[in-house]
């Protein structure tokens, strides 16, 4: 758990990477487990430009 106490107006931007999918639970250490595979997308599509 994180605490922050401000006095002034403050924003806070978290980000993960990899992106979080939504299935994701904290394990007993309050950590998030490695992605599962299909999470990671397919390595041999390419994008047409």
């Amino acid at each position: 758990r994180h605490t922050l106490k401000v006095k002034e107006d403050f924003h806070c931007i978290c980000v993960f990477n990899p992106p979080v999918t939504g299935r994701e639970d904290h394990d007993e250490n309050g950590v998030y487990p490695p992605p599962e595979p299909e999470a990671w997308g397919d390595p041999q599509r390419t994008e047409e430009a």
